[in-house]
């Protein structure tokens, strides 16, 4: 039996939520950075505006009460109109099981089956009903269809934000699976911070490119992959060996020391 997933009723506004952590400067205090928030989004009901700023602030770093010098945030506020865009839905992903639990159900598989020799046209095609067909497999029995439906809208606006889904027609809610070279920072930030989360220390670079949570969610060429870790991965990660298998080994970042 597959696991059973809570229905994923709201997602992310994608440019007020990059407008929001715009806002989140280091050594701004909650209290102040939700008033600003609260100033610059333009949704007239206030439970609106409250849903968003809880599921940014869910995305944040803090120190008590005042929004801390992360990584996350410093990767950001410089980064290129891609790679904040995906740091945004990226950390918004590992920050949900939906995400994952549909790459490796469906993302990968079209991928795979597309990318055979004899691949029929359109096998990198999902139409809504393998989308319904997911959803309806993993939520609580008893979920009704309003929830089934905003599930699946909150899944593909997050894939679709993480560029491994394009809409091919948005009318009918079908879409095709893409791999992405996602900015280098981008995944190596992902990958640092799943470890962190996990607890791990250490991994094996084959695990890295080829199975951790950005190596699944981009579904990037393996050398992509590497390619990221080896420009990005300095001041994350130290390179090793490990009974001659290449690894790499989390460090603090020097904002966290």
């Amino acid at each position: 039996m597959g696991i059973t997933l809570a229905p994923w009723t709201h997602s992310l506004i994608q440019n007020d939520a990059l407008r929001l952590v715009d806002l989140a400067q280091p050594g701004l205090s909650i209290s102040a950075w939700t008033a600003a928030a609260h100033d610059v989004l333009p949704q007239a009901n206030p439970g609106q505006r409250n849903r968003l700023i809880a599921h940014v602030k869910a995305l944040l770093d803090f120190d008590g009460g005042i929004i801390a010098a992360s990584p996350f945030l410093a990767l950001f506020h410089r980064g290129s109109p891609k790679a904040r865009r995906e740091l945004l839905w990226g950390r918004h992903a590992l920050v949900k099981e939906w995400p994952l639990l549909a790459a490796h159900e469906l993302i990968l598989p079209h991928i795979n089956r597309a990318e055979q020799p004899l691949a029929p046209r359109g096998a990198a095609i999902v139409p809504r009903d393998e989308w319904d067909a997911l959803i309806a497999s993993h939520v609580p029995p008893g979920t009704g269809a309003a929830s089934r439906a905003k599930t699946r809208s909150a899944l593909v606006a997050c894939l679709a934000g993480l560029g491994c889904i394009e809409f091919t027609d948005p009318r009918h809610h079908q879409t095709a699976v893409r791999r992405v070279r996602p900015d280098p920072a981008a995944f190596v930030w992902l990958l640092w911070q799943q470890m962190r989360m996990d607890g791990v220390s250490e991994s094996l670079d084959h695990w890295a490119v080829s199975a951790s949570a950005p190596a699944l969610l981009f579904a990037p060429p393996e050398h992509h992959a590497e390619y990221c870790l080896t420009v990005a991965g300095p001041g994350f990660f130290d390179r090793g060996f490990l009974a001659g298998a290449p690894r790499i080994r989390r460090i603090e970042p020097e904002s966290q020391r």
